[in-house]
This record gives C-alpha cells, sequence and structure tokens, in this order.
C-alpha cells in the first residue's frame, strides 16, 4: 500500500480543476498538468524507474524502486523548493525507497544541484561524505547500517543536510492533486470531437470504424481553437502511422482522447511513427486516456511526442522509444529489473516538456459535462388550441423508455448561452466511439513517409495557421497563476516548414539535442535475479537515444 505524500502546498493549486468561459455551452478544461509543482513525472502510487533516463523532476506518491543505472533531472531538477533548502527538488517520495525491491547494485543519481525528499525513511539510512571522499561526494541515501557508497543507493551530485532529506511532508499532497487531475479527464471525456481522422488517401474514417493494423492515418488541426481527436482504444492501437497536417500550437493545441471501454480499460499500445510534429510541438499535445486503468507501451513503437495524461492507469513502459512529454500516471513501471537469464528492459529517455496550452471545448453530444449522471425531473406541459392541458411526471432515466400510460416530463436542460455546471464525479461522461466532427479545409501538409520509428518531420508540413480556413479565433481562458500552469508562449511568427535539420535517422524531429558529455542509459546490466518477465524486444523505428 502507498505511503501518501502529506498535506498540500504545491497540490492546492489543483483544486479548481475546471473553469467554465462564461459564455455559450463551450467549456475550458485547465491544463492538466497545471497541477503537481511541474514534476515531468508524476504518480500517485508507486513506481519502478528501471532503464529510464528523466530529463526533469519526478514526484512519486508511494514507494520507489530502480534499476541498475537510473538518472533523473539530467536537464533540469525543476522549480518546486522546499521551505530551508537552495535549491529545487528533483526527486520527492512520499512514500519510502524500495531497497528490496531495487537491483542489487542499482545507483539512482539526482543530477545537477537537485535535491532529494523522502517521506519514510524506514530501512534507510543518509550518509554524509565523509573527510577524504574523492571528489567531495554528495548525499547518499542507503539501506539502514548500510555504509557510505553500499548499493542499492539513491546518490545526489550535491552536498545534502541529512535532515533535509526528510521533509517531504507538506511539499505535495497526491491525493487532492490526483483528484483534481481525475476531474481534468472526466472533463476531456466530455469533449466534443472536432477533428475527424482521414485515412491515408485523405477520405474521412468513418465513425467508430477500425483501419487495418498499421495502418496511416492523418490529422488536420485548424487554427484558434482546442483540436480535440477521439479515438477508441482499438482505434488507436491500429495507427501505425500518424500524419499532422498541421503542427499544434498554444492557440490551437491538439487533444486526443481515448476511450478504452472496448478494450476493457486496458490498452497495449504500440506506438505510431509520427510525420509533421516533433519535440518543439509537445507543449501542445496531449494524449488523454480518462478511463484507462492500465497501459503499457510495447516495444517496437516510435517515439511519442506529448504529454500522457492517464490518472487512473497504471503505466507500464517496455518501449526503448523516446517519450517527449510530461506523464501523469496512478503508477509507473518504466523498464524492467533484469530476471533469471533475462535482461532488463529499457524504457528509454522521458523529456520533460510541460503542456502548455488553455483547452476549451464543446460538450459531446449526451453527455452532461463532468457530471456523473443525470437526475430524474419533473414538469408541467400548457397549450392552447384544440387540446389543452397540464401534466406532470417523472422524467425517465437515460436509455429506458416509460411505463405504458405514464406521463413524462420534460426534465431540465441547460438553456442555450448559458455555461454547463461541471462537477467532480469520477465516471467519463463519454459516449461510446468518436463524435464526427464537420469536414475541416484541408492544410498543406507533410506527404505520407517517415516510416521510421522516430517522430519523422516532413517537409512542408507545417503549413501557417493563418492560412487555416477554419473557425476564427476562439477567445481562451486565462488561468491564474497560482494554479502553477507554465505560461504558453504565442507563437512568434507564421510556422515554417521543417529544414534540412528536421530529424535525423534514429532520432526524432525537433528534438533537443544533448550538451557535449551527455550522459546516456547503461550499455548493460548487471543486475542480479529478482525481476520480472522480460518482453520480447522490438526491431525498426528509433530506440530512446541516450541524448
Amino acid at each position: 500500500m502507498p505511503r501518501r505524500l502529506g498535506a498540500a502546498v504545491v497540490g492546492a493549486a489543483c483544486s479548481a480543476g475546471v473553469l467554465a468561459t462564461g459564455a455559450g455551452p463551450a467549456f475550458a478544461v485547465q491544463a492538466p498538468e497545471a497541477a503537481g509543482g511541474r514534476f515531468g513525472v508524476l504518480v500517485e502510487g508507486d513506481a519502478l524507474l528501471a532503464g529510464a533516463r528523466v530529463d526533469g523532476p519526478v514526484a512519486v506518491g508511494g514507494d520507489l524502486a530502480f534499476g541498475a543505472d537510473q538518472r533523473v533531472a539530467v536537464r533540469t531538477p525543476g522549480t518546486v523548493t522546499a521551505s530551508g533548502d537552495s535549491s529545487p527538488t528533483a526527486l520527492l517520495v512520499g512514500g519510502g525507497i524500495d531497497f528490496a525491491g531495487s537491483a542489487r547494485h542499482g545507483v539512482l543519481r539526482v543530477m545537477g544541484d537537485g535535491r532529494m525528499k523522502v517521506g519514510d525513511l524506514t530501512g534507510g539510512a543518509v550518509r554524509e561524505a565523509g573527510t577524504g571522499t574523492a571528489g567531495g561526494g554528495g548525499t547518499h541515501l542507503v539501506p539502514a547500517g548500510a555504509a557510505y557508497g553500499a548499493t542499492p543507493r539513491v546518490e545526489l551530485t550535491a552536498a545534502q543536510p541529512a535532515a533535509s532529506v526528510a521533509a517531504a511532508r507538506g511539499l505535495l499532497d497526491t491525493g487532492s492533486v490526483f483528484a483534481g487531475h481525475r476531474e481534468r479527464a472526466d472533463a476531456l471525456a466530455a469533449c466534443a470531437g472536432t477533428v475527424r481522422p482521414h485515412d491515408g488517401r485523405g477520405a474521412p474514417l468513418a465513425e467508430g470504424a477500425v483501419p487495418a493494423p498499421g495502418s496511416a492515418v492523418r490529422l488536420r488541426p485548424v487554427s484558434g481553437r482546442t483540436n480535440v481527436v477521439r479515438l477508441t482504444g482499438r482505434q488507436l492501437a491500429a495507427i501505425g502511422l500518424l500524419v499532422f497536417e498541421r503542427r499544434p500550437t498554444a492557440a490551437a493545441p491538439v487533444v486526443v482522447v481515448v476511450d478504452t471501454r472496448d478494450t476493457g480499460g486496458r490498452l497495449d499500445w504500440r506506438t505510431p511513427a509520427l510525420a509533421g510534429v516533433g519535440g518543439q510541438d509537445a507543449p501542445y499535445l496531449l494524449w488523454s486516456f480518462p478511463d484507462a486503468t492500465g497501459l503499457t507501451l510495447t516495444a517496437g513503437g516510435g517515439s511519442l511526442v506529448g504529454a500522457v495524461h492517464a490518472p487512473r492507469a497504471r503505466l507500464t513502459d517496455l518501449s526503448p522509444a523516446a517519450l517527449q512529454g510530461d506523464v501523469v500516471v496512478r503508477e509507473l513501471a518504466a523498464g524492467r529489473l533484469a530476471g533469471p537469464g533475462a535482461p532488463g528492459v529499457d524504457a528509454g529517455a522521458y523529456r520533460s516538456a510541460p503542456f502548455a496550452a488553455r483547452l476549451r471545448c464543446e460538450p459531446e453530444k449526451g453527455t452532461t459535462e463532468g457530471k456523473t449522471g443525470p437526475g430524474k425531473g419533473t414538469g408541467t406541459a400548457t397549450g392552447t388550441g384544440p387540446e389543452t392541458g397540464a401534466g406532470t411526471g417523472t422524467a425517465p432515466e437515460p436509455g429506458k423508455r416509460p411505463e405504458p400510460g405514464a406521463n413524462p416530463g420534460t426534465g431540465t436542460n441547460p438553456a442555450p448561452g448559458t455555461d454547463p455546471v461541471l462537477g467532480t464525479g469520477t465516471g467519463s461522461g463519454a459516449v461510446t466511439g468518436p463524435s464526427a466532427d464537420a469536414e475541416q479545409s484541408e492544410g498543406a501538409g507533410p506527404s505520407e513517409g517517415g516510416q521510421g520509428g522516430g517522430s519523422a518531420q516532413e517537409g512542408g508540413g507545417g503549413a501557417p495557421d493563418a492560412a487555416s480556413g477554419g473557425e476564427p479565433d476562439a477567445a481562451l481562458e486565462s488561468l491564474p497563476e497560482s494554479q502553477g500552469m507554465e505560461s504558453a508562449p504565442e507563437p512568434g511568427g507564421p510556422e515554417e516548414s521543417p529544414g534540412p535539420d528536421a530529424a535525423g535517422p534514429g532520432e526524432e524531429a525537433g528534438a533537443p539535442k544533448d550538451p557535449p558529455g551527455a550522459i546516456g542509459p547503461p550499455a548493460g546490466r548487471t543486475d542480479p535475479p529478482g525481476g520480472g518477465a522480460v518482453a520480447s524486444g522490438g526491431t525498426g523505428g528509433s530506440g530512446r537515444d541516450a541524448a
């Protein structure tokens, strides 16, 4: 059972997860990544980092185990600084370090000047570097009774006072934060689809149709609004190449809402090759899994651009392809420890890219946005003419026919021009299947290709938004700074087609280049027996590179 983080400081930011716009039936959804203090990886319960390199800070509400050579905060320690500390908290663990569940010779390194905070030090001991330690040495967290430098251990690059390590309580209330994230997920589930997927030839896919496995699918986002793509789990799993004919921006983000009811709430996903988007687009692309309880990224897929928001799901990452965007999940198994006679599984690089767009959408037909379900209503009917009269009755529940002879009431719907009231229920409120949209004007997009596993940036893929034939720019809601959202940079000018510096072989387009001397994932493992079964590795597609 995970041991939870204490009272909220950062977590208080998520209490108002859904905001009404005040005009028309559309509603605004607070950016899912706005809560949680801008941690690149945010986990409500337990987590395993086995073969994963995380560029940003990590927050785990439960216990944390790790593999042979893990690194967090490789590029940035984040922005959450505890009282009394001089540097941000790069590793926050609400429970304890699971030394028994970690690799025997495992080392989890917190890079740069980042600090660690651990809520429960039972079974562990904080060791500071002593006189004569080579290079000065940073603070270590080792099993109880073990000496400085013993393994498994959590190792800081910098020195941190022992008393400061245990001061995790008060930084993050995962219960409150994830209640807000689930509320956001439910609000996104109620959004109507505005972008209909097209097949590789440009013909719109029939509503609910599942393409052939490995199919190419094209998306045509429109400028000036939130672009919502609704897919079922089976539809998403069948896509082999996903082409964006216009890149997402701060003013025109893309949200892919995946309904996993057709796969029983669990989805094995070999991520598709992406064309037309790269790492620079990650802050404006969101993959939302509102109802998923289990999500597995299988080997052989392409690099995934955009945030993964699955606050009810256990994410099992068995793919070495890079994930460019923040991660919000209930539990995490990034990679797999080596087991008897089997190597470990590398989960590759997690590149932090906070979601930075404001979201606003229309409600899906047949849903009551954010509410757990409609109630019963009563009403009266009056009229004039040949037949007059009045009647009262009870409105039948949705999907049920009224009993013979019953006089159903009218119930109450929101009046046109008013905002729906958004609740905090846990139901998704979504209807089965994707919503059909009005046909969008076609922008000049990338040609098909980029079949490699990386995010292939295609020539001509970034048509300027000003050329769109879509609806005029919608007023987007501004979120309070107190809610911790990264400010969304507005596009500085017309988007340009990718040039020769797009993606090289084996790397995702637009991804930040590593500085000289960057350290990548280990070439091999020396983990002892004790891990689980290992999935077979895939071939083809770019791996999560060491950069």
